[in-house]
């Protein structure tokens, strides 16, 4: 399995797995507010309907059809309070 890290846009990213990060609480990265805007509000409606908890080192793997990445893996990175370097890791 390769790994890698890009710059460009996440739109703009072909890749079979996408990862990104979803908070308990608070603003999203601008990264998972543009993935979401590609899947059509995907991973905002599996949040309000509390699939999607944002927890830290919660992981939720969503398969996809006909989209840009095969799936995304959505990881809880906890509270922005508690949000601390060891927690990150974790997460």
């Amino acid at each position: 399995m390769n790994f890698s890290l890009s710059s460009k846009a996440i739109t703009a990213t072909k890749t079979d797995c996408l990862v990104i990060a979803v908070p308990e609480k608070g603003e999203w990265p601008g990264t998972t507010k543009a993935a979401d805007e590609a899947l059509g509000g995907l991973i905002k409606q599996l949040e309000k309907a509390g699939d999607l908890t944002g927890k830290n080192a919660s992981v939720n793997t969503l398969p996809l059809v006909d989209q840009p990445w095969q799936r995304v893996v959505v990881v809880g990175t906890g509270k922005d309070s508690d949000r601390t370097p060891a927690n990150f890791r974790k997460a």
